[in-house]
């Protein structure tokens, strides 16, 4: 997630949705105003990614976003939840990130962004379920990250990013040192709870110690009373006798009156602590296994969650219905799960628990076994339990793609899942069969396991796209990986069913990277579509800075415009020998003349029209003086009036019996004699 730390707005979480009626793709965000000042509105640029953190959408992966809220929000008020957000142009986004450019508050006065860089945070979360428990218990239900030191500032378990100087968390007001010491890490979360638990063991002791001090000294003064009288001895047990047993009887009352008060959220709380004595009282005087709290708990997944089997079975047995906990309104199953609990797992599907049931993020309980990666308890869903193997998740992928997108990269486990009765060439509801997930793992030992199931790298979806083209479709530049599809037989210059070979789409793209590793791996410039295009052509469309790709190798005459200088083949008057090497590489053939102004040394190279005709070009230095190029000639055509190149170099300074080009502010002279099929460019002190 990206942070300004400077901003008064601060992003708490955002959610993704998909219409079921439209199968649009939408996002909202949840707010806090973080300042001292009322807020009326922000605008912000939106960020949008796939589920492999890379960038998505056809010509940019952003787009801005302006809120204008109805009533200006307060100091430490949350806003925004309502809000849902058109992700249309991005239909493939799985993550994103917002950037808050400017803030206006309501005394119209703003805040506006400044060049600080943008933090990027990974916060990590308590996953560890009786950690995550004592942390809430102790801090509230909004602490669920470990607080770290990132450089120069800390991070609270509330999630907010601090300056390191800050004493306070920003958002909730907790002291840094508070949870950097206690919750940094499982280990000191691990020392925090056994001292709790050993605080708790010595608060019992005192209290027993108390009590039985008390009825000490509630004897001794039967005694001395037994000493005057034995009436009275007799009057003062029996007022003893009624004494203790009306405050016992009250106290006895008291506390099981605040336990059956709200006997259900007593229920859990009395789980977590594995009271069984309360447990027991509650359930014997009516208490709901089946009831959730306003913070997605129940006594039987807390049971779970401990683990205490015994336990957890133990209030199954009461009664369970559709128990659903948690943010993400998990199962019990789920909770099992998330949790390792393969034997309670078991024991679920005895009590006729769904195991095909989604959570509200349209996970379904294998989905979850594949995320921990458990082969037990994944081989019992699927082997024992028979759960469905076509739809794992809301965005339809097979059990086989929801192990490639975890990058479980377990082959072993790929192998076992491909002998299932499953359909590859089905696809999500992005339209990506179960072969294209796999070739967008990148993983070479993962392909190869789907080739030797029948995959064709050359034809991997129903649109006829090849691996590259898949590849370049998600905008992946894993040049290795290329090397390795090429080496397995996949056609760098094959077409899809739109007529696009993979160099059509990295130039559309406008990745120069990918544009010349495909030139290297050979693929074809000549013709990149259908239609006949060129690359170049495609580029002069879609991407001009790609153009001088495809005119290294090729006869060309251009105008730099920032030098003021003619260029034969990207070499100027003044390049130096080694310069026309490293750009054309080595000459055909060198020679010798003898000329009024010396003799000359001159690199020979052929290189080829638009026609594919081969032009002589020579790059010619005076010997003994320097290697700086002096003079360039060359063959030329009167066909090459007609080229593009030669038409952008506009009105020639003479034209009477050839073209002839001048520049002002440059001693540089192009004679172009197309009748003499000769060219010429050279320093000439004839024009001013």
């Amino acid at each position: 997630m990206l942070v300004d730390i400077n901003c008064p707005i601060e992003v708490l979480k955002y959610q993704l949705y998909r219409s079921k009626e439209t199968g649009k793709v939408y996002c909202s965000f949840r707010f806090n105003n973080i300042s001292e000042n009322r807020i009326k509105g922000f605008n912000a640029t939106i960020y949008c990614f796939d589920q492999f953190g890379e960038p998505v959408g056809w010509e940019s992966n952003s787009f801005k976003y302006k809120l204008q809220l109805p009533e200006s929000i307060g100091p430490n008020q949350a806003f925004g939840d309502n809000e849902k957000i058109s992700l249309e142009n991005f239909p493939h986004a799985r993550n994103i990130d917002i950037v808050i450019e400017k803030v206006l508050f309501s005394d119209e006065t703003t805040w506006t962004q400044t060049e600080s860089e943008l933090e990027k945070v990974e916060l990590k979360e308590i996953n560890n379920p009786r950690l995550l428990t004592f942390v809430k218990t102790h801090e509230g239900n909004d602490a669920k990250y470990y607080s770290q030191i990132l450089n120069d500032k800390w991070t609270c378990v509330c999630g907010r990013l601090n300056v390191k100087n800050m004493n306070t968390c920003k958002r909730c007001k907790r002291e840094k040192d508070h949870v950097l010491s206690i919750y940094n890490n499982e280990e000191a979360i691990n020392d925090q709870i056994k001292l709790y638990e050993k605080q708790l063991e010595e608060k019992k002791k005192k209290e027993l110690l108390e009590k039985e001090r008390q009825q000490e000294i509630f004897k001794k003064k039967v005694k001395q009373m037994i000493k005057y009288s034995s009436v009275l001895i007799s009057l003062l047990l029996l007022i003893g006798i009624a004494t203790y047993g009306f405050i016992t009887k009250f106290t006895f009352s008291w506390e099981n009156y605040l336990l059956l008060k709200d006997k259900d959220v007593s229920l859990i709380e009395a789980v977590k602590s594995q009271n069984m004595n309360d447990i027991n009282f509650l359930i014997e005087n009516g208490a709901n296994a089946n009831f959730v709290n306003k913070d997605g708990e129940n006594s039987i997944s807390e049971a779970i969650k401990l683990p205490n089997k015994k336990l957890a079975i133990s209030l199954m047995n009461k009664g369970m219905g559709s128990i659903r906990v948690g943010k993400d309104k998990d199962t019990l199953a789920h909770v099992a799960i998330n949790n390792e609990q393969y034997e309670i797992l078991k024991e679920l599907h005895k009590y006729g628990i769904d195991m095909d049931v989604k959570n509200e993020m349209g996970h379904t309980v294998l989905y979850s076994a594949m995320k921990t990666g458990n082969r037990e308890m994944i081989e019992y869903l699927i082997n024992e339990m028979k759960v469905n193997l076509q739809e794992v998740d809301n965005e339809g992928n097979n059990i086989v793609q929801v192990a490639l997108l975890q990058q479980l990269n377990n082959t072993a486990l790929i192998k076992e899942l491909l002998n299932l009765d499953i359909d590859l060439k089905r696809v999500n509801i992005d339209g990506q069969n179960t072969y294209e997930t796999a070739i967008l793992t990148q993983n070479k030992e993962v392909v190869q396991i789907f080739i030797d199931k029948g995959l064709d790298l050359n034809k991997v979806d129903k649109f006829g796209n090849n691996a590259i083209h898949v590849l370049l479709n998600h905008k992946k530049d894993n040049f290795d990986f290329l090397a390795e599809l090429i080496k397995k037989g996949t056609n760098v210059n094959g077409f899809n069913e739109q007529g696009q070979t993979p160099l059509y789409l990295a130039i559309v793209n406008g990745d120069k990277k990918t544009v010349e590793e495909l030139i290297n791996k050979k693929a074809d410039i000549k013709t990149v579509n259908s239609s006949g295009d060129s690359a170049q052509e495609i580029a002069e469309k879609y991407n001009k800075s790609l153009v001088g790709l495809f005119e290294q190798g090729r006869f060309i005459i251009k105008i730099d415009k920032q030098k003021n200088g003619f260029m034969v083949n990207g070499i100027a008057l003044g390049n130096s020998r080694k310069d026309v090497v490293n750009k054309l590489g080595k000459p055909a053939k060198r020679k010798q003349f003898d000329t009024a102004y010396g003799e000359i040394d001159c690199d020979f190279y052929y290189l080829k029209d638009s026609t594919g005709q081969d032009i002589e070009t020579q790059y010619c230095s005076y010997i003994g003086k320097s290697d700086k190029i002096e003079n360039i000639s060359f063959e030329f055509y009167s066909k090459q009036l007609n080229e593009k190149w030669y038409k952008d170099l506009g009105e020639p300074y003479v034209n009477d019996e050839a073209p002839l080009f001048y520049l002002k502010g440059t001693d540089q002279l192009l004679l172009l004699k197309p009748n003499e099929e000769v060219g010429f460019l050279s320093y000439s002190g004839l024009f001013d």
